[in-house]
This record gives C-alpha cells, sequence and structure tokens, in this order.
C-alpha cells in the first residue's frame, strides 16, 4: 500500500516524487 501511495504522490509531486518513488521501489525491490 505504500508504494502505490507514493505513486499517486509522485503523480502530484512531479520529479521530486519520481526520485522518492524510485528510492522506495528501490528498498522494497531489495
Amino acid at each position: 500500500l505504500r508504494p502505490l501511495q507514493t505513486q499517486s504522490d509522485s503523480a502530484s509531486a512531479g520529479a521530486d516524487g519520481k526520485r522518492d518513488n524510485l528510492s522506495i521501489y528501490g528498498e522494497t525491490n531489495e
């Protein structure tokens, strides 16, 4: 649920959100 919420935020935040999303996704992936 956290990644999904971040994805929605990234769309609103923009580049800043995308960067955060990548960091979160990378952590979840590992």
